[in-house]
């Protein structure tokens, strides 16, 4: 659990809120503890947030502060508890006062870039809570560092790239992680993927390999005569984690696109009189590739697997529905396991030459539809879509998605497709089902049970493994 130091000032007052007041603002304690509640709800009772010895640091990014927390955790006797005692809050560039007794001498961007431990948080909390995650919360597992020259022992730059994990009371989340670009004044920015010049830290300590002796190529050659030896293929990681469900809604506009807009406008206008609070999203043009085999074995499973693009990265998504067959909920509700993550250039190059990769949303495939063979692209779909945010009193999230869609395969493309999508982030079965209700009864909409990858064999009357089309 965490909590706030004991000791007070003179005049009574926590110590804790006078560093709040110093680096946040006055008036704030309210909303500093509603963030400490947050924080308890999702971390493990037993969770050590130590970076050293038993002290911690962790730093909150928020839309109206960016600052840290920094203590020390103890375990309580006669329990498994951990109790981790916030003793002051610190600017984002700040070392943890405790970091002095280690005789780093005086603290310059010097000696933080060499010793990072000074400054690194251990543990992130993000408000609003990132809409992919489970957890606003997020543990530090891995960082990724670069030097200036290979010959300058210890002489690091100043950034790191940290892979941070989701943190909920059941623990860590180890199939689950977003990266981040951190700087030694406490600056951090989500990314994809590390620059291909960072690496982990133990990485630069390991010499050149003589280039006297036998080359790379000759060890591999060697390698994979071996294995063709002894018949050794396609070997490949079996484990396996559940993924969670999601409860999502689609439904069908066929009116013009400018009266699309108008009911997306009024339905988000009216959402906010009611008291949602509401983050209203740009919109952003998604390309997406998808793939099945030549059988559409993931179409006969419910299942999708896209490649999205974006500037320079891609993103694997795989998604399988399951319908909810809930009594009295609306029609085309369903329960969806989703699984994604970014993958590598040459990952993305592998995936568009009909190979396989390892990360896991693609081995996923294989034990959700063993028959599968490899697979390929077989359409593409741009999407201009807006996504707004809602969240209620309980900080309860309701995602609402509106999306243009064409789909496109050699040289046939569709015409514009209306949808909008809402998707439950928390909120409870009750308050999608009364949303659901107004979008149909109010705004003429009508429920929706095609994925878009289903929708997009349809329209584009491509020919299934049977000689039939979809909707046949």
């Amino acid at each position: 659990m965490l909590v706030t130091s004991l000791k007070k000032d003179l005049n009574g007052k926590l110590h804790i809120m006078n560093g709040l007041e110093d680096h946040v603002g006055p008036g704030k304690e309210k909303w500093f503890l509603l963030i400490l509640a947050e924080i308890n709800s999702y971390l493990p009772d037993d969770w050590r947030l130590t970076k050293r010895s038993n002290n911690f640091k962790i730093q909150v990014i928020t839309p109206l502060a960016h600052f840290s927390m920094v203590g020390e955790c103890f375990r309580v006797i006669n329990s498994n508890r951990i109790l981790n005692i916030i003793y002051t809050i610190l600017d984002r560039k700040d070392f943890d006062i405790k970091e002095l007794d280690q005789k780093h001498g005086r603290i310059d961007k010097k000696q933080k870039s060499q010793n990072p431990a000074i400054i690194q948080p251990n543990l992130y909390f993000f408000q609003p809570c990132p809409e992919d995650s489970i957890s606003p919360l997020f543990a530090r597992q891995y960082e990724r560092v670069k030097m200036y020259s290979e010959d300058k022992k210890n002489q690091f730059s100043g950034v790191q790239y940290h892979r941070i994990h989701p943190l909920t009371k059941a623990g860590l989340d180890l199939e689950h992680y977003k990266w981040v670009k951190w700087d030694i004044n406490g600056n951090i920015k989500f990314v994809d993927y590390p620059d291909d010049e960072y690496h982990g830290k133990d990485y630069w300590i390991i010499p050149f390999k003589n280039k006297q002796r036998e080359t790379e190529e000759a060890y591999i050659e060697q390698y994979q005569s071996l294995m063709e030896e002894y018949s050794i293929v396609n070997l490949r990681n079996n484990s396996y984690f559940p993924p969670p469900h999601e409860r999502e809604l689609k439904f069908l506009f066929t009116g013009t696109e400018n009266d699309f807009h108008k009911i997306y406008k009024d339905l988000r206008d009216r959402l906010e009189k009611e008291g949602y609070a509401a983050i209203w999203g740009e919109e952003k043009e998604q390309r997406d590739i998808y793939f099945d085999d030549e059988n559409f074995s993931l179409y006969h499973n419910n299942i999708s697997f896209r490649m999205r693009k974006k500037k320079d990265t891609a993103r694997i998504t795989l998604k399988k529905r399951i319908p909810a067959d809930e009594p009295g909920s609306v029609q085309g509700l369903y329960l969806r396991l989703e699984e994604e993550v970014t993958i590598s250039k040459a990952q993305e190059e592998a995936l568009l030459n009909n190979e396989r990769i390892n990360p896991f949303p693609y081995r996923l495939i294989y034990y959700l539809a063993p028959e599968c063979k490899n697979i390929k692209k077989v359409l593409e779909l741009n999407n201009r879509r807006k996504t707004s945010i809602l969240t209620d009193d309980k900080l309860r999230r309701i995602e609402i998605c509106r999306d243009i869609v064409t789909y496109k395969n050699d040289n046939l493309e569709s015409e514009p497709v209306y949808e909008l999508e809402i998707e439950s982030k928390g909120a409870e079965a009750e308050i999608i089902d009364i949303l659901a209700a107004i979008i149909i009864d109010d705004y003429g909409l009508q429920p929706s049970t095609k994925t878009k990858y289903e929708r997009g064999l349809e329209l584009l009357n491509i020919k299934i493994n049977d000689g039939s089309s979809v909707g046949d």
